[in-house]
C-alpha cells in the first residue's frame, strides 16, 4: 500500500495528531485502481496510537495535505477527488473527538483525470488562518489565498496570487498583524523563481517579490517551504549549483520590508 504526505499537529497532553494519505484499498501497480483514502491517528508518548479516524474515503493520490492547530481544534486542507474527477481543495475540522465532514474550500472546479501533484497549505495565528492553493481550472494556472478570522469556519472570497507563469507549489505563512505571505514556484522562460506576495484583508495584494532565482522550476526542485523568523523570511528548496554535484537543500533569505511588506 502507499502511504504518504503526512501532516503533524501538536495535540496535548505531549501527543500528536498525525494525518496521511493511505493507499490500502489501491490494488496493482499504479494509481487509478482502487481510492486514496484520508486518514488520522493520536500518537503518545510512548508510541501507543489511539483515535484512529477515516477522514476521507476518497482523495486526489499525492497531493500533500496540510494542518494546523486553532484553538483546541485542527484545521486540515487536502485535495479531494469526486467522481467526476473534480479535483478542488477540502477543509475539514477534528474537535478531539472527530471530524467535522468535508466541505470544499471554494469551487473551482477543476476536472482533471491525473494527480497534480499539488497540495494546498494552512498557516495560522491565534483564530487568523490563511489558506494557499493551486489550481488550473479553465486550463490557466492560478495560485490562490483566502483568509479567514474565526479559525477556518469561514473564508473570504480567494484572491488570485498568481496566474499564468506559475508551477504552484504553494507554501504560506502568518504574521502577527494579520498579513499572509504566501509563496510559490514561478517560471521565467526555462527558469524557476521562488516568488512570494503578501496578502491582507485591508489592503489587499502587494507587488510579487523575487525570493530566488533557480536554474530550473522542474520536479527537482521539490516543493519551496516558507518560514519568518522576527523581520526575515526565508525560503528552503532542493537545487544544485552544477548538474554533476548531488542535489542539496539550499536557501535564500529576504527581508519582509524589503519585499512584500515593504
Amino acid at each position: 500500500t502507499e502511504h504518504g504526505f503526512v501532516s503533524l499537529v501538536p495535540w496535548p497532553d505531549d501527543r500528536l495528531l498525525t494525518i496521511w494519505l493511505d493507499g490500502r484499498n489501491m490494488t496493482g501497480d499504479g494509481h487509478g485502481q482502487g481510492d486514496m483514502t484520508l486518514r488520522s491517528a493520536v500518537l503518545d508518548a510512548s508510541g501507543t496510537v489511539t483515535q484512529r479516524h477515516r477522514v476521507d474515503g476518497r482523495t486526489c493520490e499525492c497531493c500533500a495535505t496540510s494542518a494546523v492547530r486553532v484553538g483546541d481544534e485542527a484545521l486540515l486542507a487536502y485535495r479531494d477527488r469526486s467522481n467526476s474527477e473534480v479535483r478542488d481543495i477540502s477543509v475539514t475540522r477534528f474537535d478531539g473527538e472527530q471530524w467535522s465532514d468535508p466541505t470544499r474550500l471554494h469551487t473551482d472546479d477543476w476536472n482533471i483525470e491525473g494527480c497534480p501533484v499539488n497540495g494546498p497549505a494552512l498557516a495560522s495565528e491565534g483564530e487568523a488562518v490563511v489558506a494557499a492553493w493551486f489550481t488550473a481550472a479553465g486550463g490557466t494556472p492560478r495560485v490562490k489565498a483566502a483568509l479567514s478570522t474565526d479559525g477556518g469556519r469561514h473564508f473570504t472570497d480567494p484572491v488570485v496570487v498568481a496566474e499564468g507563469n506559475t508551477q504552484g507549489r504553494v507554501d504560506a505563512v502568518l504574521l502577527d498583524d494579520g498579513t499572509a505571505v504566501v509563496s510559490w514556484l514561478g517560471t521565467r522562460g526555462d527558469r524557476g523563481q521562488v516568488q512570494v506576495r503578501a496578502v491582507r484583508a485591508d489592503r489587499g495584494l502587494s507587488p510579487v517579490s523575487t525570493l530566488a532565482a533557480l536554474p530550473s522550476a522542474s520536479r527537482h526542485v521539490g516543493f519551496p517551504k516558507l518560514a519568518q523568523s522576527g523581520n526575515h523570511l526565508y525560503g528552503v528548496w532542493v537545487g544544485r549549483d552544477n548538474p554533476s554535484h548531488p542535489s542539496e537543500v539550499q536557501m535564500a533569505r529576504m527581508r519582509l520590508d524589503d519585499g512584500p511588506t515593504r
